[in-house]
C-alpha cells in the first residue's frame, strides 16, 4: 500500500513538472512572438560581410578586418574588429526594456561594457559607451561614428580612459 501511494505521489509530481515545463515553454514562445528582435536589427543588414581597413588608433597605425555576421538565428549581430595589435568583439541586439538597440562589447585584453547605438541615417550610426571598463578596471568613455555606405567603411571617434586617450580613424572597403 505504501509503495502504491509513493508511485501515485511520484506520478503526480512528474505530471506537475511536465505541466509546469509546458506552461513555461508556451509562455516563452509567446513572449518571443510578441516582439520579434530580428525586425529591430534589419537596419544593420548593410554591415554584414568582411571589411578590410587601415587607419590610426592614437599614434599607432593599424590595419585589419571588421567581420560582421548574424548569430543566434539572426537575433544578434556580431561585429569583430580584428586589427594588428588587438581585437574587439561587439554583439548587437534589441534591448526590450530600453526599447533600443544595444551593443555589448568585449576587448581582447579583457575590457568590456555596454554601448548605446543611435541612428543618424540609414548607414550612419553613433555608438557610445554607457559603462565601459578597461582590463585594468579603469572606466573609459568613447563615442564612435560608424558609417558603412555600400562598399565603404568609415569609423571615427575618441577613446578616453583617464591617462590613455586616443583618436580613432579607420577607413576601409568591403571584400
Amino acid at each position: 500500500m505504501r509503495l502504491a501511494a509513493l508511485v501515485l505521489a511520484n506520478s503526480r509530481f512528474h505530471v506537475c513538472l511536465v505541466f509546469a515545463a509546458c506552461v513555461t515553454l508556451l509562455s516563452a514562445s509567446q513572449l518571443i512572438a510578441q516582439d520579434d528582435t530580428k525586425e529591430h536589427l534589419k537596419p544593420l543588414q548593410h554591415r554584414i560581410g568582411t571589411w578590410d581597413f587601415k587607419g590610426t588608433i592614437g599614434d599607432e597605425n593599424v590595419s585589419g578586418k571588421l567581420i560582421c555576421k548574424w548569430i543566434n538565428d539572426g537575433n544578434f549581430l556580431q561585429q569583430s574588429l580584428q586589427y594588428s595589435t588587438g581585437e574587439i568583439t561587439h554583439v548587437i541586439g534589441w534591448d526590450p526594456n530600453a526599447k533600443e538597440l544595444r551593443s555589448w562589447g568585449f576587448g581582447g585584453s579583457g575590457g568590456h561594457g555596454l554601448l548605446e547605438l543611435v541612428k543618424v541615417s540609414d548607414t550612419h550610426w553613433k555608438e557610445q559607451s554607457l559603462n565601459w571598463v578597461t582590463a585594468a578596471g579603469d572606466k573609459a568613455k568613447f563615442v564612435l561614428d560608424i558609417d558603412i555606405n555600400k562598399n565603404q567603411l568609415q569609423i571615427k571617434g575618441d577613446f578616453d580612459a583617464g591617462e590613455f586617450k586616443a583618436t580613432i580613424e579607420l577607413r576601409g572597403e568591403k571584400n
